[in-house]
């Protein structure tokens, strides 16, 4: 955590613990409670959740806060999300801890994050035992909101006793539990195994296949990543951008022809991304050269793919001049040259247009089209 992000945490906590509420006057009206929630109902709606006895009341009333991320409207999240944390931390009701979770889930997952990081301090000041072992007691809970607060939690302390029983947790009959715990386990590297991961690549729910693939990505190892390779033709193309994105860091043959593939892909996220993944893996590895990748993205192909080629690459080179995410300089001469020997491959006017456009770029790369060019 950065010196900037450790104030900003230090800031929200102490607004946690130390800021004022200011009741409203006279009764507040029941019809705060149903649907559609209004911006105007929030002071009530805080005054509810913190005051009333009635547990199904403060229940309503965090579920109520969690509309609002859908209203629409601007209103103060800040106070909001405050408002949830407070609850997930004061009540004596799992209900509503569980109604003030899902809520502060619905507002973004950095919310969560932020609620992870006020247990930890809090456990840390109050309780005898260790955070972690406050987690493992919660990952057990009945609810299932409170679970994912502790897969979370366990995953920022990525202690190494905890491992198997997020492992565990993969089993977890709620699929966002089962998701968060994925998360977490990814966060372990190369501590974690990736042949716990692989199966849930086949999960039935989306969110989960998703999270399995993020997982093994961040691990990083070379079974991490060889677990990886099929998901480079899963039929969510989320999934395909994950994998083909860092398969650049499996140094292996095999891989430039599954990224090569990835470059005809349906989705033009994916086939940006492969593209720049295989000029990754042959200027920086050791398996590929260059006229391999190039023979496996040219050779064979039909013109209209190769025109699609080109068209994915000439896309990547305006995003190095506008400041994108392929910025290398390398990184452009070897689109370039790519571009350039799908230019003396098929007979296109416009393949040979976008060679022309490369002419108002820097001259380390202008050079490679003017030798194409002529």
């Amino acid at each position: 955590m950065s010196p900037t992000e450790a104030d900003d945490t230090e800031n929200w906590l102490d607004r946690l613990e130390d800021a004022e509420y200011s009741e409203a006057d006279g009764e507040i009206r029941a019809s705060v409670l149903k649907p559609p929630i209004d911006v105007a109902d929030i002071t009530d709606l805080r005054r509810l959740l913190r005051r009333d006895e009635l547990e199904t009341v403060r229940r309503d009333a965090a579920a109520a806060l969690g509309a609002l991320a859908n209203a629409g409207e601007p209103y103060d999240v800040t106070a909001v999300t405050d408002e949830l944390t407070r609850a997930v931390l004061a009540d004596g009701s799992p209900a509503v801890r569980a109604a003030a979770i899902a809520s502060l889930a619905a507002h973004g997952d950095e919310h969560v994050d932020r609620l992870v990081e006020s247990i930890t301090a809090a456990v840390d000041r109050t309780d005898d035992a260790a955070p972690a072992e406050f987690f493992l007691g919660w990952l057990s809970a009945e609810l299932p909101e409170l679970r994912i607060v502790a897969a979370t939690g366990l995953g920022t302390l990525a202690a190494e006793h905890t491992i198997d029983r997020l492992e565990t947790a993969f089993r977890d009959p709620d699929p966002r539990v089962r998701s968060r715990a994925i998360e977490a386990y990814g966060r372990f590297g190369e501590r974690a195994d990736a042949d716990a991961l692989e199966p849930m690549l086949n999960a039935d729910d989306p969110a989960v296949r998703r999270a399995a693939a993020a997982a093994l990505a961040e691990i990083g190892t070379e079974p991490a990543l060889e677990s990886l390779l099929p998901a480079a033709t899963a039929t969510d193309d989320r999934i395909r951008r994950i994998a083909v994105e860092r398969l650049h860091r499996l140094d292996q043959r095999r891989t430039a022809v599954v990224l090569a593939e990835a470059a005809r892909d349906s989705s033009m996220a994916v086939r940006r991304r492969a593209i720049v993944s295989l000029v990754r893996l042959y200027t920086a590895g050791r398996s590929v050269d260059p006229r391999t990748a190039r023979d496996l993205l040219v050779d064979g192909a039909e013109p209209s793919e190769l025109a699609d080629l080109a068209e994915t690459l000439s896309a990547l080179l305006d995003d190095t001049a506008a400041g994108g995410p392929t910025t290398a300089a390398e990184t452009d001469r070897q689109l370039v040259w790519l571009l350039g020997e799908i230019a003396v491959t098929v007979s296109s006017p416009d393949v040979r247009c976008r060679l022309v456009d490369v002419l108002a770029k820097p001259n380390a790369v202008g050079d490679i089209a003017v030798a194409y060019l002529r």
